[in-house]
């Protein structure tokens, strides 16, 4: 029992799961859940490509999500807000993140392509 409660905060309130339209490649899905009541959550699961984190949090000015991608690894992204013009990248606007590919949007979410790296997502 244990070790599916740990699951479920590793794959749903930190969001890191392997990515279902690539199983077995090193691609990854990062899509936190903001649950009511709770102000932060941080996971990292090690790869065979190498440590895929996040690490998200939230006050009344907004939230602040950290993910790191590992080397020669991608990431499809979906970050918890409506709007792309209102979140940031390292305090970038979305569009100007040469490394970030925006791939859609949809009540709850923005979803992005990213290559490796560290990022860090602000938003309301």
């Amino acid at each position: 029992a244990f070790g599916a409660v740990a699951e479920w905060l590793i794959k749903t309130v930190a969001g890191i799961a392997p990515d279902p339209e690539a199983p077995g490649m090193p691609r990854f899905l990062l899509q936190p859940t903001l649950l009511p009541g709770l102000d932060h959550a941080r996971a990292a699961i090690d790869t065979a490509w190498g440590r895929v984190e996040s690490a998200w949090s939230r006050s009344d000015s907004g939230f602040t999500w950290d993910v790191v991608v590992p080397a020669n690894a991608q990431a499809t992204v979906r970050i918890p807000c409506d709007n792309p013009e209102d979140l940031r990248e390292t305090d970038q606007p979305l569009e100007q993140v040469e490394a970030l590919r925006i791939l859609g949007t949809a009540p709850g979410g923005v979803t992005c392509s990213l290559p490796s790296g560290r990022y860090r997502f602000t938003g309301p």
